[in-house]
Formats: structure tokens, sequence, C-alpha cells
């Protein structure tokens, strides 16, 4: 919602910003510095992908759904 003291386009910004913080503490950690490097295709499927399948009382994602640029687990 815009107060009048931002312009849409920043409320948009900042609700992909709350997503993607969200989802990054919540259990699917993401590589930030892959993120702000990826191609538009790429980073359209990680931001889309998370705004459909976020949980937003959990902060965790559902269906199984992966961004690309989450963090690789290391195995033990």
């Amino acid at each position: 919602m815009n107060n009048g003291n931002r312009s849409a386009g920043w409320d948009v910004a900042e609700g992909i910003s709350m997503d993607l913080e969200a989802v990054h503490s919540n259990g699917c950690s993401m590589d930030f510095a892959r993120l702000e490097n990826a191609d538009d295709f790429n980073l359209l499927h990680d931001v889309a992908g998370i705004a459909r399948h976020l949980d937003r009382s959990t902060g965790k994602l559902t269906d199984m759904f992966l961004p690309r640029f989450a963090k690789k687990e290391v195995a033990s």
C-alpha cells in the first residue's frame, strides 16, 4: 500500500526484500552475492517463486520450491 511518502515501486522493492529476508532467516539461506549478479530470467524465477511459495506465517517455502540462488548445503 502506498502511504503517500513513497512510490509504489519502492513498496514493491521493499516487499521483495522482506520476502528474501524471511526465506533467508527461516531455513533457506540465500546466496545474496550470487543473487545480486543474477541475470533477469533467473532473478525473476527466484523472486516470483518465493512470492508464490512463501508461507508468510512461518517464513518457510512450500511445495518443495527451491530458489536457484539458495546457498548450496555442504555435506558433512
